[in-house]
Formats: structure tokens, sequence, C-alpha cells
């Protein structure tokens, strides 16, 4: 199986989207349970304007996005936290090549 080749330039982009929308999720208050839900379907949204206007594919709690795939059993945040650390890995091993 080989890799798929990755546009540099059109990941670094979708790295950027997703560190300001990660940036734009509302704060958590642990005194209020429900600012984890509101936080928690926040990051759904995220997910879901990456997929009709980035290409994005979802599936439960796996995103691929930049032919990056990445999973998280624990938020859907970490979801896109697991997705921004594989794309950083593979643009820093596209930069080694």
């Amino acid at each position: 199986m080989t890799k798929r080749t990755i546009d540099p330039e059109g990941l670094a982009r979708l790295i950027d989207i997703v560190d300001r929308g990660l940036g734009e999720l509302p704060p958590i208050d642990t005194a209020r349970f429900e600012t984890f839900d509101r936080r928690d379907r926040a990051a759904s949204v995220l997910i879901d304007r990456l997929c009709d206007g980035h290409g994005a594919r979802r599936s439960g709690n796996r995103i691929t996005l930049g032919g990056i795939t990445a999973s998280s059993c624990q938020s859907t945040e970490g979801i896109l936290r697991n997705w921004r650390a594989a794309a950083h890995k593979r643009t820093d091993r596209e930069d080694e090549a």
C-alpha cells in the first residue's frame, strides 16, 4: 500500500482552520456540567463545517481531512486535537524528505 501524497500548503491551511476553530470553542467551567456539553456541540459543528466546506469525512469518532485520519474515544474536541497532531507530524515528515 502506498502513502497518499499530501499537499503541504493545503495541509498547512487546514491546520490553521482547525486551530482557529479550536480557539473559538466555548470555555469549560468545571463547576457547570452543561459547559462540557456546549463545548462538545461546538466541536461537532466545527467538524460539520469542515465536512461541508473542506472535504472532511466523518464516521462516528473518526475524521479524515486533507488525507489525514484521526479519532478519539474521549471527545469530539479530541478528534480535532488528534487530527491536528497527526497533521503536524505529517508536515514535519514532508519537510524532512
